[in-house]
């Protein structure tokens, strides 16, 4: 399952601060360069290995909604958000685009902390998600969840594989 976290997963945008000597910016990370042959009588390629990431705690960090909608289906995580004016937790499914607009394919478990009358695969605009977070309730893929259906066939962008037990 792959994990997204860290100053340098899924694109975090930075705060500035002050400027470090760093080749990696402000965060500090230090890096290992040598020279090696990539292959028998090729010309020299520079291998860059990165050592240690650790970054001072005055940086605060935001993420965009399709961001934490990615983390949160690559960790099988709800999400909670305001849609409609209503507090919702959500199962994201599978994140997907039409007409260059972010869509996202999830279950509503919760609204305004009641459990909804049916469980059922609803599409949410990722513009119209106020308040996004990742809640730290997991979640088992819904038993109508097709990831083949035709409307992601054009635009998906990323998908709930689910969990191996």
């Amino acid at each position: 399952m792959p994990e997204i976290s860290g100053p340098h997963a899924a694109r975090i945008q930075k705060q500035p601060c002050r400027p470090r000597s760093s080749p990696h910016g402000c965060c500090g990370a230090k890096s290992q360069s040598k020279r090696i042959p990539s292959r028998p009588g090729a010309m020299m390629v520079q291998r860059t290995k990165l050592l240690a990431t650790t970054c001072p705690p005055h940086h605060s960090y935001t993420m965009e909604p399709n961001q934490i909608v990615l983390e949160a289906i690559a960790r099988q995580k709800c999400i909670t958000a305001t849609y409609n004016k209503q507090n919702v937790k959500l199962a994201p499914h599978v994140l997907w685009t039409r007409h260059d607009d972010l869509f996202v394919d999830a279950v509503a478990l919760e609204r305004d902390g009641k459990p909804p009358r049916e469980y059922k695969m609803g599409t949410y605009k990722i513009d119209g998600l106020k308040d996004l977070a990742v809640h730290e309730q997991s979640f088992l893929p819904a038993t109508t969840y097709n990831p083949n259906d035709e409307k992601y066939a054009a635009g998906k962008l990323f998908a709930l594989e689910p969990l191996k037990v």
